[in-house]
């Protein structure tokens, strides 16, 4: 199902006709924050905080879903303009693109283990490739199973071929309670990378400025941080009154 989504593209908004589209890309695969619906469009909280940006910046805006590891190299490339995708914002990361300001707050890393174990400081951990979490691990000389998809490391570890997986906060709390106890949060969380950012080549540094008034407008009014409790939950980290210093 996936694969065949591939090279979906969603128009998002219908403004005005003749303007020229802003392409964004998500991966489709990391629910809540971008996943794809039963009825195959592109839906989670990255989804509407995009149309939300996109009318708010007065732009017209269409949606694609590429696989995680083609989404950066895709942007590069020119298949898209701009990645809303869980995308945290990195040093590594700022050498080669542009981020606007956070749209969400720094995420929590958690390890999801089986049930009862306890111990994971040795083994191979599951790890989504190219994320700050592969990063971290890599620092930290762990062994890794590195795996295509935020799923599939949860599942190298239901399926008995990884101790633990490192992965969001949020996104790990949803796969625990699908696994129906069989999983469950062990060792300490992690706070990698200064939060999460919409990810722009470097040669869009009007489209930057755009987005990045449209975020700083929904911290300013609270609807950013609305909108994130309506899909993170009411325990997620949000910007508050440190969000309003543009206001």
């Amino acid at each position: 199902m996936k694969a065949q989504l591939a090279l979906l593209a969603i128009l998002a908004l219908p403004l005005p006709a003749g303007a020229e589209t802003v392409r964004l890309a998500t991966e489709g695969a990391f629910p809540p924050f971008n996943f794809v619906d039963d009825n195959g469009e592109v839906a989670g909280l990255e989804r509407e905080l995009g149309d939300l940006l996109c009318q708010r910046a007065q732009l017209t805006c269409g949606w694609s879903v590429t696989d995680w590891a083609s989404l950066l190299s895709g942007l590069q490339g020119g298949q898209s303009d701009a990645v809303l995708a869980a995308v945290t914002i990195t040093p590594k990361r700022q050498a080669e693109f542009d981020f606007t300001q956070p749209y969400l707050p720094p995420p929590a890393s958690v390890f999801v283990a089986p049930t009862g174990k306890t111990d994971i400081s040795s083994g191979l951990v599951a790890v989504l490739t190219g994320t700050v979490q592969a990063d971290y691990l890599a620092s930290e000389g762990r062994q890794t199973l590195a795996t295509a998809t935020a799923d599939q490391a949860i599942a190298a570890v239901a399926g008995g071929k990884a101790v633990a997986a490192l992965t969001d906060r949020i996104f790990a709390l949803g796969a625990i309670e699908r696994a129906e106890g069989n999983l469950a949060l062990a060792g300490t969380p992690l706070s990698l990378g200064p939060g999460i950012g919409i990810a722009l080549r470097r040669d869009e540094p009007e489209l930057k400025a755009s987005l990045d008034q449209a975020i700083g407008t929904m911290k300013c009014d609270g609807s950013l941080d609305a909108l994130i409790l309506k899909w993170l939950g009411p325990d997620a980290d949000v910007f508050g009154e440190a969000g309003k210093t543009q206001c």
